[in-house]
């Protein structure tokens, strides 16, 4: 079976590369399982931004923006990844295209998601935020045609306040947090719903 060790490079509170180094065990079945293609990664300190953009090279004709892309070399296996709660910014770009990446689960102090950071996650499912999140950037969650759903461990209100820009999320994306369901225009609260359930179950009882 295989095993894994990563070299990661951080600079300056930056995860700029996560180079995933493998090796192999001998087994009675040298075929690697689907279950050992997986990688789950999970982002701890001293981790503050996660990729992003590098820098502008200039010349006299055009600014070129130069990315960096920490997970470029293990996009093919990387499947769900768990942010700690000192990571405060997704960069640009830090995870676009990783096309077996089904599940972020956002850490509590994530402030900004910087634009295209999950743009083309085809296989991506689900998303969970919290309320220090404060904006969403553009196409940051383009093109990600499974998901359908973004989890907020927060209030309404808490969601309202995020500034989103156009075209980062799907209009058609259904917002679950703690009070209710807010699907484009429409709020679903959980109260209502259990109020039309109690008043229904007290029609029947009375029967």
């Amino acid at each position: 079976m295989k095993q894994y060790r990563s070299k990661i490079i951080i600079e300056k509170g930056i995860l700029k590369q996560w180079h995933l180094l493998s090796f192999k065990r001998m087994s009675d079945n040298n075929d690697s399982t689907d279950e050992e293609k997986r990688l789950d990664i999970r982002l701890s300190s001293p981790i503050v931004i996660v990729g992003g953009l590098k820098d502008k090279v200039d010349s006299a004709r055009f600014t070129q923006d130069i990315f960096y892309h920490p997970f470029s070399t293990i996009k093919s296996t990387l499947t769900s990844v768990k942010i700690s709660d000192s990571v405060k910014v997704i960069g640009e770009k830090a995870f676009e295209h990783c096309p077996e990446l089904t599940t972020i689960l956002g850490g509590s102090n994530l402030e900004t998601i910087r634009i295209s950071a999950f743009l083309g996650c085809k296989s991506l499912e689900e998303v969970h935020l919290y309320p220090s999140l404060k904006s969403i950037h553009q196409w940051a969650f383009s093109h990600c045609p499974k998901l359908k759903r973004i989890t907020f461990h927060g209030t309404i209100a808490q969601f309202k306040k995020i500034n989103i820009d156009d075209d980062a999320i799907s209009p058609d994306m259904m917002i679950h947090t703690t009070e209710g369901v807010m699907y484009q225009q429409a709020i679903l609260r959980y109260k209502d719903i259990r109020k039309k359930i109690n008043t229904y179950l007290k029609s029947v009882r009375n029967k």
